[in-house]
């Protein structure tokens, strides 16, 4: 079973999904990984939603080790949800803070913020 909040979903009908890719330092929290995105795209499939919006941290967080996926990160997952059939748009604002340093998490680069 899919679970009764994504069935309630897929119930809808006409649903745009967005998602916002995050990751930390200590590699505690990142639904970027395969792991996540297969899990995040079987729960897609049955939803069936009209758009897949996806993007990444815009500003600071309030938990200063949570840092952005990289653009090419999320581009390769909308790459990823159109041969799977979703219709899928990137946000890419640039993010208003400065960058700092980088994350290296499962092979990806997660750009942080000082």
């Amino acid at each position: 079973s899919a679970g009764p909040m994504i069935e309630q979903l897929r119930d809808l009908g006409a649903v745009i999904v967005r998602t916002v890719f995050v990751a930390d330092h200590i590699r505690r929290i990142n639904n970027a990984t395969e792991p996540a995105l297969g899990h995040w795209m079987s729960a897609l499939s049955v939803i069936r939603p009209t758009e897949v919006h996806i993007a990444t941290l815009r500003r600071r967080p309030a938990w200063p080790y949570l840092g952005a996926i990289p653009e090419e990160k999320l581009h390769d997952i909308a790459h990823r949800l159109e041969e799977a059939g979703f219709r899928a748009k990137v946000f890419t604002a640039r993010w208003t803070g400065k960058f700092g340093r980088t994350y290296q998490d499962e092979g990806d680069t997660v750009l942080g913020c000082d």
